[in-house]
């Protein structure tokens, strides 16, 4: 009885997910003509040992689906592919592989990452960075260690897309950075002083009529059901850069584990949206951004499955 309640729920949300992208792309489709997209995803959480073996001792943990993961990832990269005339880029948010260490081989991921023939980009998570005993091994994985360092990291890096209507900058941040300049692997998020100066002078240096700031641990959730996920001096700090600008910045990020993606209002006063883990249950999602010309933001869960 659960598991069918599980499938009935989940064919529900396929179906208003389905039932909502259709809406916009063919209903209201004459007023969202000539919008500027981009594709997020997050939380894939790819692990090399369990792929297609659902006996697997680490097969599964509660609702990932760890032996589904690369097989996500192909669907995943078919759908990027199939959309390339109309998306301007891909951003990950961090817990792209479960864990970078001997036991797990990355290589499944990263070569299918490549496979994506778009412009693409990511930031870290707590679980990439568990396992290694140096950030440069990381980096080196990721294909990383000729990227320029901003703010300490490697993996803070931006990106700018834009059409002949409007224009969008996106500043990916590392959270896995603690007040000492260390990268670690807890659930906990970071984002020091001179992360937050390196994100203004990124916003500074452009003209873009937008700004989404991505990053894996999300700020607005510096207390979540009684536990600590970001540093509370830095979200608030963050929350009064954000409010003390001119320019429009939204929030984007992961770590959660929402199956589709929702608003994020808890604790902080600023624009936020948590995007969906693809590595929850199946199907999963991951989310596409799009921005009208007159500036309107629309969220929308796109399918992926195995």
């Amino acid at each position: 009885m659960d598991n069918f309640i599980l499938h009935l729920k989940d064919g529900i949300l396929s179906l208003k997910s389905w039932v909502i992208n259709m809406y916009y792309t063919k209903i209201r489709r004459p007023q969202y003509r000539n919008t500027l997209k981009f594709a997020v995803i997050t939380d894939p959480h790819y692990l090399y040992d369990p792929e297609d073996d659902p006996e697997h001792e680490d097969a599964t943990q509660g609702s990932r689906l760890f032996w589904k993961s690369g097989g996500k990832l192909d669907h995943f990269v078919e759908r990027i592919n199939s959309m390339s005339d109309d998306l301007k880029c891909v951003i990950g948010l961090g817990d792209m592989i479960d864990s970078y260490n001997s036991e797990n081989d990355t290589s499944g991921f990263f070569d299918r990452w490549d496979n994506i023939q778009i412009p693409k980009e990511m930031t870290i998570g707590n679980h990439d960075v568990a396992g290694i005993d140096d950030i440069s091994d990381l980096e080196s994985g990721f294909g990383y260690e000729s990227r320029d360092k901003n703010a300490g990291s490697r993996f803070n890096q931006s990106l700018s897309i834009d059409n002949d209507f409007i224009s969008a900058k996106i500043i990916l941040v590392d959270t896995t950075i603690n007040h000492e300049g260390e990268h670690n692997a807890r659930i906990y998020g970071y984002m020091s002083e001179s992360v937050r100066g390196w994100v203004e002078s990124e916003i500074d240096n452009s003209n873009a009529d937008i700004f989404f700031v991505g990053l894996h641990h999300g700020p607005h959730d510096y207390t979540l059901n009684g536990s600590d996920y970001f540093d509370e001096d830095d979200a608030k700090a963050y929350e009064s850069m954000v409010q003390n600008r001119d320019e429009r910045i939204i929030t984007l990020h992961g770590h959660n584990h929402y199956k589709q993606n929702r608003i994020a209002h808890d604790n902080l006063d600023i624009i936020g949206r948590i995007a969906p883990a693809t590595v929850e249950r199946n199907p999963s999602y991951f989310m596409i951004v799009e921005i009208t010309p007159n500036g309107k933001v629309i969220y929308n869960n796109s399918l992926v499955k195995y």
